[in-house]
């Protein structure tokens, strides 16, 4: 799905919603890129629960508002009343109370649908209906802790650029000439929304408007990180092996590296930290690290001083779920002290992932499912003072999203930031973005980094900076080239732009 969204982007521009979308010159070509960006979108709403997630993920891919975040505008009025299909569907009787709502589903200036819903508030519970009955909050957000599933009925392309098929025949020649000319409705999906008890408490009919086409490919792609050569291997055999390895980190000095595996063989925990030192121009064998416990460790990040080791783990003693530690760390013997447990400004009930220091170490980044925020993993930020680390704030700008943030490291002196997305950790490939500092100390303008480091068919996490190699990139993943295991290590070479 990814290289097909690479592969057809186009340039269409946002124009007024009650009249048809003009792009481009009407040819063939033009026509298959609207075809497959029609059909990519499909199956990305088809294989998800969330119509209002996926098109925010649809919104934030192609660079079409930042914040990437739709909102639902009630359009109020008369009522439908709901299909006869749609209640027997319910399986509720005629006098079954039933409510109705309609929106507009928007991302900044672009209305991407118009959704006809009934639901049933006995269904529901007291605080998702007043919610519903106050706020324009999206409906598929009020009742996510339901745990629902989407259940699509039918799917209809309203409009199709090429004729039934044109696949047996030469490239059709445009009928009108001059511009292609988009419809206002373009797609739309009828659906039933189930519980967790398989109750099926909502009826929706979602229409797909010509908006979703409604953004520019160099605004999108645009990006001032630029890479300097291919991804290779990281240290092939020794870190990158036949076993999965995740997020290297590089002491200062260049002569210890950690990583996390979760299946190398010999660790004691099975999710472990491992590593190899530098001795006389020669690497030792992988072992894993004194501290490593049955427990899971893993996400190592050395401090700016290269005498603090940083980790997550869930051993005993934390907060709750996984929690972020440190140890203390001899460059010279390398021998570990003690870990120690990061505390309450930093941990919560929830997870704590990835917790590398800024560039001064006067700063901790890393990612939170357990302090709120904007979706489910965020990236957060706690800052050394008056000899303690303050409570965490999110990070500012425009990075956190309704998706899984994590995974993040600073590059170019903190001028840029390069960050793991995913639409959801558990279920979607992850990627990676860049985002840049702004003068307000935000991060703002996020980017998806391309197919150098996001290879099709494949998925890229954990990113890191080897000290000594400030200009190099190591990143972990799956790629079709030069794979050891399952999950390996990569670097690539990369600038900011004008540098």
């Amino acid at each position: 799905m990814r290289l097909a969204l690479t592969l057809f982007m186009l340039s269409l521009p946002a124009m007024a919603a009650d009249r048809a979308t003009p792009v481009g010159v009407d040819d063939f070509g033009q026509r298959l890129r609207a075809l497959a960006l029609l059909q990519t979108l499909n199956a990305d709403l088809l294989s998800h629960d969330s119509a209002t997630l996926t098109l925010e993920r649809w919104c934030g891919a192609h660079g079409m508002a930042a914040p990437a975040k739709v909102v639902a505008r009630r359009v109020r009025g008369q009522a439908k009343p709901l299909p006869p299909d749609l209640r027997a569907r319910l399986m509720i009787g005629a006098d079954e109370p039933v409510k109705y709502r309609r929106v507009q589903l928007a991302c900044g200036d672009h209305v991407l649908s118009e959704a006809d819903n009934w639901y049933l508030p006995a269904r529901l519970t007291a605080a998702m209906n007043r919610t519903l009955d106050d706020t324009d909050t999206p409906f598929g957000k009020v009742v996510l802790p339901l745990h629902f599933r989407r259940k699509t009925l039918d799917a209809e392309l309203l409009w199709s650029p090429l004729p039934a098929g044109w696949e047996m025949r030469a490239a059709p020649v445009p009928a009108n000439g001059g511009a292609l000319a988009i419809p206002h409705e373009v797609l739309r999906h009828r659906a039933l929304l189930f519980d967790a008890n398989n109750r099926p408490f909502s009826a929706v009919v979602e229409t797909y408007t010509d908006q979703v086409l409604a953004f520019s490919p160099v605004a999108q792609t645009a990006s001032p990180l630029s890479f300097d050569g291919p991804a290779t291997l990281y240290q092939p055999d020794r870190v990158s092996t036949q076993y999965s390895e995740v997020r290297v980190a590089v002491s200062p000095d260049g002569d210890t590296v950690l990583w996390g595996s979760v299946d190398r063989p010999g660790g004691p925990g099975g999710w472990d930290i491992w590593m190899i030192r530098r001795r006389g121009g020669q690497w030792s064998a992988p072992q894993p690290v004194p501290f490593d416990t049955p427990a899971h460790e893993f996400d190592p990040a050395f401090g700016a001083d290269g005498h603090t080791v940083w980790f997550f783990s869930d051993r005993p003693g934390g907060q709750g779920g996984d929690d972020i530690w440190s140890v203390d760390f001899d460059p010279r013997t390398a021998r570990f002290g003690t870990p120690r447990n990061a505390g309450p400004a930093i941990n919560s009930a929830g997870d704590e992932w990835a917790p590398p220091p800024s560039p001064d170490g006067s700063q901790l980044l890393f990612a939170t499912d357990g302090r709120g925020g904007r979706g489910r993993h965020d990236l957060f930020l706690s800052t050394w003072r008056d000899g303690a680390w303050q409570p965490a704030v999110p990070l500012p700008g425009e990075v956190n999203t309704a998706q899984d943030e994590f995974d993040a490291t600073f590059v170019a002196g903190g001028r840029g930031l390069v960050y793991t997305h995913a639409a959801d950790v558990d279920k979607d490939p992850s990627e990676l973005w860049f985002a840049l500092r702004g003068k307000d100390g935000g991060y703002h303008a996020p980017r998806r980094i391309g197919e150098s480091v996001n290879a099709a068919g494949g998925w890229a996490m954990g990113p890191a900076i080897d000290p000594r190699r400030p200009g190099v990139l190591l990143f972990s993943g799956k790629r079709s080239e030069a794979q050891r295991g399952r999950s390996d290590v990569y670097e690539i070479p990369f600038h900011l732009d004008g540098e």
